[in-house]
């Protein structure tokens, strides 16, 4: 799953390079709902896909949400914890356990 995963990471990086870039223009809401549309999706169906790849593989997309936060201006020392619940955002496990309580 390595090759997969570095191309959605790649991918996801690309829509979040052109989301810091146009942040300014955008209000806070469109910023969230640029990121639900664009990014979001890729990261639910990996998470469907890809749900039980190795704990490295699943650290890195942890560190691509929390990467996430540039789209915000909140301060750098909040947790992603406290973020994620503000902004109703699951992390890649919690997804993951999310969706296998789905499928069962």
């Amino acid at each position: 799953w390595d090759a997969h995963i570095d191309h959605l990471i790649k991918k996801c990086n690309s829509y979040l390079f052109l989301l810091s870039r146009i942040k300014v223009f955008l209000s806070g809401r469109n910023i969230i709902l640029f990121y639900n549309s664009y990014i979001l999706p890729h990261l639910e169906l990996c998470c469907i896909i890809w749900g039980n790849c190795s704990f490295t593989l699943e650290e890195k997309l942890v560190k691509f949400q929390k990467r996430a936060r540039v789209i915000l201006d909140c301060d750098f020392y909040t947790p992603s914890s406290e973020l994620f619940k503000e902004l109703y955002w699951q992390t890649f496990p919690e997804r993951v356990t999310y969706q296998n309580n789905l499928n069962v």
